[in-house]
């Protein structure tokens, strides 16, 4: 079995307590940081 590791990281939107992302619901927050993880190192989703 081959073993995986974790080589790059991206942050997630941060904002301010009941500030302009408070009203996103935590799936559309993931997107953009998921769609980079993926995009960077050119593997197929």
């Amino acid at each position: 079995m081959r073993e995986s590791v974790i080589v790059k990281a991206v942050r997630a939107p941060v904002g301010k307590r009941n500030g302009f992302l408070s009203g996103m619901c935590v799936e559309e927050l993931a997107v953009k940081p998921l769609e980079e993880l993926v995009k960077r190192p050119g593997i197929s989703p």
